[in-house]
């Protein structure tokens, strides 16, 4: 289990936007940080009744009246008001609940296309998993690779991932995170992009694309919708990105795992195209360029 925070003040502080950017490093390098920041993000949609100070004056002045008129209980008789408050107590906290825990049916991880409640679609590529809540914000939360295609309405539409969020009002474009590595690509309409701890808001239109790397820096491009969206057709695309990413793309894809030679550079750059669903045809496909030769033994590849 996960210690428990030395300085109470922490999440406090965190709140208030007043951590050290040390300190603001080490909580979000916890396993737990995302259950905080989605606890953050949908308790700012909670709202106090309103009160009318008046009224409340003049209800209590009433009652005040009445009780003077009648018999005052001796203090064994009177009733036990503790309970009440007790009881009140809990229903805070059902209501709490209620509003800041995910409804039934906001979570997905098939591979494939899903509707969400507001109208809007999302198509989640292999081993990906999202959230989707409605009030405020439509705020759904990313772990993986997604195309959304956004329903406009006056309500942001907020994706949410452990390296940054994406805000957008309607418009489609593609969110990949794994590991250190986001990015995000703009197909239709704007989007506003903003990685967690900078202050910089990235803008992009229909064709541009960032991305924030494993070092912390961000790159700024033009991206092409083969590399972009080739997935949603069946494939995955890459060009000079290093073999290790496209490795671990082939294992998410079809669930197994690479057994390499020592002399096998993995940092190399290269440009690769497969199949996402003809296993044997995939990895023809991927090792006919690189003159090695991939042996199948149950969910393991051999390469020799």
């Amino acid at each position: 289990m996960e210690p428990s925070f030395q300085d109470e003040t922490l999440l406090a502080r965190w709140l208030s936007g007043e951590l050290s950017p040390a300190e603001e490093k080490a909580l979000r390098e916890r396993p737990d940080f995302a259950d905080y920041e989605r606890i953050a993000q949908l308790s700012s949609q909670l709202r106090a009744p309103d009160y009318d100070a008046r009224a409340e004056l003049a209800r209590l002045k009433a009652r005040r009246a009445t009780a003077a008129k009648t018999r005052t209980l001796p203090l064994r008789q009177r009733p036990h008001y503790r309970w009440a408050w007790y009881a009140a107590a809990a229903v805070t906290l059902l209501l709490a609940a209620w509003f800041l825990l995910p409804k039934a049916g906001d979570h997905y991880e098939e591979t494939g296309k899903h509707l969400l409640a507001d109208g809007s679609s999302v198509q989640l590529n292999a081993s990906s998993k999202l959230s989707f809540l409605e009030g405020e914000t439509r705020a759904a939360t990313l772990s993986g690779e997604a195309f959304f295609e956004v329903e406009k309405k006056d309500i942001p539409f907020v994706v949410t991932t452990e390296l940054g969020t994406v805000t957008v009002l309607g418009t489609s474009f593609n969110v990949y995170e794994r590991g250190q590595e986001m990015r995000v690509a703009c197909q239709t309409g704007k989007v506003s992009v903003q990685f967690s701890g900078q202050s910089m808001a990235h803008p992009l239109t229909a064709g541009e694309s960032v991305s924030l790397l494993p070092d912390g820096t961000v790159a700024n491009n033009r991206s092409t919708r083969e590399e972009t969206l080739d997935w949603l057709n069946g494939h995955s695309y890459f060009q000079n990105r290093p073999l290790s990413e496209i490795f671990a793309e082939f294992e998410r894809q079809y669930q197994v795992t690479f057994n390499l030679p020592p002399a096998f550079d993995d940092t190399e750059l290269a440009s690769s195209r497969f199949t996402n669903d003809n296993l044997e045809k995939a990895l023809v496909e991927l090792f006919a360029p690189l003159n090695f030769e991939p042996n199948l033994v149950g969910n393991r590849v051999i390469v020799e």
